[in-house]
């Protein structure tokens, strides 16, 4: 049978993409709280630190889809057509990521409505701010802490347009090997983080923070920890796993190897483990493990994640990670101006009047807006896909 006859679709991971998005929304909400001077959790740790694993599962998701897509894509025709997989992309991210950006610098500064206390520097650099966002390089400005207000959260994105660029290039001129140089990849991000982590503290030590070198090493370590091509290899990794049908692959798909990555997962972020620099690498292994048997059908949590509810929230998950900021402040600024005061009851609800408010902006914007685009995508398809 030729294997593009049917959609190529891995249960589950709808599930997953939602979880990701709504971990990241909830982290969002405590910050804006805090902005804003209302009774939070911010300061609890999961709300500082699960928003950048909610990402980091993002990543990893994309690099397994995206790379067990172009191994069907390799396999099939003999190459990867590049023309079609950046029309592709284009289709599905620009339009969004665009609207975003002309909202976030034309509109919204414009609108009392959407103040908010960071918008005091909102000129600052514009011009250069613009570029950046125009060239689809917000994780630039995220680096500099110069992101334009309602548009921070495009970072990721820019992450993923760069990741883009890279990686069927890599799948056109490997002929054999892939998952070796997958593991390459993870492994020389590790050994690069590591010397990063050295070569700053040595530089600390020196009392030298100010120096040109210490500088642009501090850059190019932020800039690392934020492009997360480690947590993109490790999701390429667990798609050649089930590609290939390696016999590793027996080792992570099984529910005592699923189980072990929820424990471990729930004992850091309780425990409040950090490792220096390789932080999104550990969690990135964690999220391979239960990535690789949710896409296999056989997750112990298979009848939450798999579902017509998380199915469709998963579908609309770019659209909740895009709008939620927006809906954030809409929220909490409606709450200020009904007079409610912040308790912990009212917090919750507020958390909930947020998640709603993403999920209806989200849904109006995939049937609407994203939709015409998606459908313009399809006759671009080699490989016929019900998870891309």
């Amino acid at each position: 049978m030729n294997l593009n006859e049917k959609p190529i679709y891995f249960p589950g991971l709808n599930g997953l993409r939602f979880i990701a998005a709504f971990i990241v929304v909830i982290c969002h909400v405590e910050q804006r709280k805090m902005d804003l001077g209302f009774a939070n959790f911010f300061d609890q740790y999961f709300f500082q630190n699960a928003a950048g694993l909610g990402v980091t599962l993002f990543f990893v998701l994309s690099g397994f889809l995206i790379t067990y897509l172009l191994l069907v894509e390799k396999k099939t025709y003999g190459k990867i057509g590049l023309k079609n997989f950046y029309i592709r992309r284009i289709l599905r991210i620009w339009p969004l990521y665009y609207l975003i950006v002309i909202l976030a610098c034309f509109v919204f500064p414009h609108i009392s409505w959407f103040d908010l206390p960071e918008m005091e520097n909102y000129r600052d650099n514009f011009d250069f701010k613009l570029l950046m966002l125009i060239l689809i390089l917000p994780n630039v400005l995220h680096i500099l802490h110069a992101d334009v207000p309602y548009s921070g959260q495009t970072w990721s994105i820019g992450v993923e347009e760069q990741f883009y660029l890279l990686w069927p290039f890599l799948f056109q001129w490997i002929k054999k090997y892939i998952l070796v140089l997958l593991f390459i990849i993870a492994i020389v991000v590790i050994l690069g983080n590591g010397f990063l982590y050295v070569a700053n503290n040595f530089f600390e030590e020196q009392d030298r923070p100010s120096s040109g070198a210490y500088k642009t090493l501090h850059f190019i370590g932020t800039y690392f920890t934020f492009f997360r091509i480690g947590s993109m290899a490790m999701g390429g990794i667990g798609a050649c796993l089930l590609f290939f049908d390696h016999r590793w692959k027996k080792i992570f798909v099984n529910s005592f190897a699923e189980a072990a990555a929820w424990i471990l997962l729930l004992i850091l972020l309780v425990m409040k483990v950090r490792i220096p620099y390789v932080y999104n690498e550990v969690f990135s292994v964690i999220f391979f493990v239960i990535i690789l048997n949710a896409g296999s059908g056989k997750s112990i949590f298979h009848f939450l994640l798999e579902n017509r509810p998380m199915h469709y929230l998963g579908k609309i998950s770019y659209g909740i990670y895009m709008y939620h900021a927006i809906a954030i402040v809409l929220v909490i600024k409606l709450f200020n101006k009904l007079g409610f005061s912040f308790s912990v009851t009212v917090t919750i609800l507020l958390d909930l009047f947020v998640l709603v408010a993403t999920i209806l902006l989200a849904s109006l914007s995939y049937q609407y807006f994203e939709k015409p685009f998606i459908h313009k995508k399809i006759k671009f398809q080699r490989v016929r896909s019900g998870d891309e």
